[in-house]
């Protein structure tokens, strides 16, 4: 008699997280202790065994198909997709197939938003499991807009830049994050720069962030806007460095660093007294020194 798990799986909504997902599953077998001291395998767990291994080899052919709630979020990406996908193989083994379709979304360039524009990620027979993906995210900064591309397979994808005005992709990259060109950088800045762009090239680009942050022995580090008070465009928003370490399990120092250099640098010092009462402390940058408390309350 043959058996086969079939069916229609309506998806909504559906969240993904692509930095919560498991690397490795352990299987631990089971021992139980008797009176003498020594271990066998418990009463009933050889007729486990045997049923999950017979499952195993149950075929499966469920479509699955969302109207457009499946979330898809980590790595900087926060976007919404639709699309349909059915799952082949067998419980142990299974494969995905189909494609879903970016409806809309931005991404998270350490700090500078994108706009997702389009969006495709296609499984197929092969290679397995290795979606084929093509996004495209744009940000306008005012002279030029910069675009950036991800296409290849999930398991080594290609991340480029390129702009409305032909430019090479580090100046590129550096307008993005800093707002400046090349040769008006700093020398720290240039170094964020040699490491971003390397950790783009680099295996599993798409957690480039994370690559980032630990070169520099960071828990944060994002490129931040502050807009004057002289309008919304690009040219007036203050470009800022901001970087965080927590230097134990109650006190988290982060630092402020004008791209410009004409706010100077803000130091903000956080202690937690109890899980919620906080206090913190701020020096430098364009605003006095003081001290204040926080009280955080979770529900």
């Amino acid at each position: 008699v043959s058996t086969q798990s079939t069916g229609d799986v309506v998806l909504q909504p559906l969240e993904v997280r692509l930095d919560e997902h498991a690397e490795k599953i352990i299987t631990i077998k089971l021992l139980e202790k008797k009176a003498n001291g020594s271990y066998q395998t418990p009463v009933g767990y050889h007729k486990q065994d045997l049923l999950q291994k017979s499952s195993s080899f149950l075929p499966l052919d469920i479509k699955l198909s969302s109207p457009g709630q499946i979330y898809l979020r980590g790595y900087g990406f926060d976007a919404q997709w639709k699309g349909e996908m059915r799952i082949m193989g067998t419980i142990t083994d299974p494969q995905l197939m189909g494609e879903i379709i970016l409806t809309r979304g931005k991404f998270d360039l350490l700090g500078k938003p994108l706009k997702l524009i389009e969006g495709r990620i296609t499984y197929s027979p092969e290679p397995k499991n290795d979606p084929l993906l093509s996004i495209v995210g744009t940000r306008d900064m005012g002279e030029i807009t910069a675009t950036m591309r991800i296409e290849g397979y999930a398991s080594d994808p290609k991340i480029t830049f390129s702009s409305s005005s032909a430019l090479p992709q580090e100046e590129i990259l550096a307008r993005l994050l800093f707002g400046r060109g090349i040769e008006s950088m700093s020398v720290t800045q240039s170094l964020l720069l040699a490491n971003a762009l390397s950790a783009f090239k680099g295996k599993n680009n798409l957690n480039f962030s994370d690559k980032i942050r630990s070169a520099f022995g960071l828990d944060v580090l994002e490129f931040k806007e502050r807009k004057s008070a002289e309008g919304e465009d690009f040219q007036s928003a203050t470009q800022q460095v901001s970087v965080g370490k927590q230097l134990s399990d109650k006190v988290y120092l982060s630092i402020d660093q004008s791209v410009s250099g004409d706010r100077g640098t803000t130091a903000t010092v956080q202690f937690d007294v109890t899980p919620s009462l906080k206090i913190e402390a701020d020096a430098g940058g364009d605003k006095n020194t003081g001290v204040g408390f926080a009280w955080v309350k979770k529900y």
